[in-house]
């Protein structure tokens, strides 16, 4: 939940400070809407979103970037400066690069020109649009990204790194060429997923997450035509969410246009001493007992102790056992074409022969029998190895070893 900030209340938070916006169309668009805000205070137009590369939007100034294309290299960079509040928007298409590493190293060099707030994701270009090894990429350059930003950014820089909305399962535009079409019907899985680890990078290195995802989720309707992007009001929701998220982080008194229970409690957690977090698996009952003795067999999820399949011997049981051991399976010299049954006269104790069609029988079964066991343990092997959960067809990618549990919701 987020308070609701008119164009009095951004200007007075945002007076001498300087903001960049790092990221792709999505971070544009929440740029835009915050520069509507600050000279219209009213909902910036949907034909306003959807515009690139225009020379001047609401008062700023393209710096950079002239020929609209769908490739990895294009760039868009805009300037905002009005009344003291400075505002950068820089695409990227690459959450670490070396333009990006150069910026920060400027700012090092530089601290006064240092930002005091920097919005960034890319997540949606990383893992689409750099080829098959876009994910375990972006994976490392987000963590180097982080230690960059831990390096060289002054303790006054407050980064917020924003997740990825929901998407569509038919995604249409620019982001999605030809060759990668493939990707649209899993990409809003991948997008959760991507998220998750995005969490689970950003708060340890000591920065912040805000999580549109989840504000986003029941406002699928707000949701724009080609499934990625988003009409203008979620987007003002989106701006109300940062400027909240920034004056709790800077304990600057919020506007006051709204109020509720769930804003109440967002406030005292800001408040509140934080605490180091410390994340452990939870423990089975028996493992917490002091005095409990730990069992000697160890069962899998795929594979069963010979303790976990045996059966207690019952009187029927026995009989029968007794039975079988006194049997003897021979074949027939004239190869009867039906069983039967014949009395030995050689022992004390009478011996039930038993006349079988063909002399392989026996093999042929026991055979059959081992490689059937074969060819069922090789499929478990495989079913184990693949993305693949066995019991309710859950979709499994590459940011699967981050979650604890399967993706089972949907999106329409």
């Amino acid at each position: 939940m987020c308070d609701i900030f008119t164009k009095k209340n951004a200007k007075e938070l945002l007076r001498n400070k300087y903001i960049v916006f790092l990221g792709d169309s999505n971070i544009r668009a929440i740029y835009k809407d915050l520069l509507w805000l600050l000279n219209f205070n009213t909902l910036i137009t949907n034909e306003a979103l959807k515009r690139k590369l225009e020379q001047s939007f609401a008062g700023d100034r393209l710096q950079k970037g002239r020929i609209l294309n769908r490739g990895r290299d294009y760039t868009e960079v805009r300037e905002f400066k009005s009344e003291g509040v400075h505002a950068e928007f820089h695409f990227i298409t690459r959450c670490y690069s070396k333009d990006i590493e150069e910026m920060v190293h400027e700012w090092k060099k530089k601290p006064l020109t240092a930002p005091d707030v920097i919005v960034i994701n890319s997540c949606l270009w990383d893992i689409s649009r750099w080829g098959p090894n876009g994910v375990p990429e972006y994976k490392d350059n987000l963590v180097k990204l982080m230690k960059l930003f831990k390096s060289c950014l002054p303790e006054r820089t407050l980064v917020v790194w924003v997740t990825v909305p929901p998407l569509s399962n038919k995604i249409r535009g620019g982001l999605l060429i030809h060759q990668v079409e493939f990707m649209q019907h899993t990409l809003r899985f991948e997008v959760m997923e991507a998220n998750t680890f995005a969490r689970q990078v950003v708060v340890p290195h000591g920065f912040d997450i805000l999580d549109i995802h989840y504000y986003l989720r029941m406002q699928i309707l707000g949701r724009a035509p080609d499934g990625i992007h988003w009409l203008p009001i979620p987007m003002r929701h989106i701006t109300n969410l940062l400027l909240t998220h920034i004056c709790l982080s800077w304990n600057y008194p919020l506007p006051g246009n709204f109020s509720g229970p769930s804003l109440e409690r967002f406030k005292k957690l800001a408040t509140e001493e934080k605490k180091p977090e410390v994340v452990l698996p939870p423990l089975p009952p028996a493992v917490s007992q002091k005095n409990k003795t730990p069992k000697k067999t160890v069962l899998t999820p795929f594979r069963k102790s010979k303790a976990a399949t045996k059966v207690a011997a019952s009187p029927l049981r026995k009989a029968i056992k007794e039975k079988l051991g006194k049997t003897k399976f021979v074949s027939s010299p004239d190869k009867e074409k039906t069983l039967t049954g014949a009395s030995d006269q050689r022992g004390a104790n009478d011996v039930t022969i038993y006349t079988l069609q063909q002399d392989n029988v026996i093999e042929e079964c026991t055979e059959k029998k081992t490689v059937n066991s074969k060819r069922g343990k090789q499929r478990r092997k495989n079913r184990r190895q693949a993305h693949y959960h066995p019991y309710n067809n859950s979709y499994y990618s590459h940011f699967g070893q981050y979650l604890q549990y399967p993706i089972i919701w949907f999106y329409p």
